[in-house]
């Protein structure tokens, strides 16, 4: 067995990049072309650079940030754990499970603005 070392590291490096350059670029050029076509060619848009432009960055920030939001919402109201992890349910129910600990977080920030003696703006729920 070879040991692990810099030489071979940078170079699994160099070729992973590689890879990962050649799709970034070709996806990008692929949704700008899909974006050329849909907004210019077909609905004829007069200001379809600037959309054509945004389409990528929008098209990231929706992988990126609200997939995983949504992911985590529905974990959120599910009963996965490290032994269902294959095989949970998804309810409403998980979720207000959940939410009782919300009148705990309420009732804890209200005893310690009263050890304070702060007053804090609280909902009335």
């Amino acid at each position: 067995m070879v040991p692990l070392t810099w030489k071979i590291v940078l170079q699994g490096l160099n070729e992973a990049g590689r890879i990962l350059a050649i799709l970034l670029f070709g996806g990008v050029v692929i949704l700008e072309l899909l974006a050329y076509f849909v907004f210019y060619r077909w609905l004829k848009l007069k200001n379809a650079l600037p959309l054509m432009l945004m389409f990528p960055a929008l098209l990231a920030v929706t992988v990126l940030v609200i997939y995983p939001f949504g992911f985590n919402l529905k974990l959120a109201f599910s009963n996965m754990s490290m032994y269902r992890f294959k095989q949970f349910s998804v309810g409403l129910s998980y979720g207000i499970e959940i939410s009782g600990c919300l009148s705990f977080a309420r009732s804890a920030k209200r005893h310690v603005s009263e050890a304070l003696n702060e007053d804090y703006c609280l909902d009335s729920n």
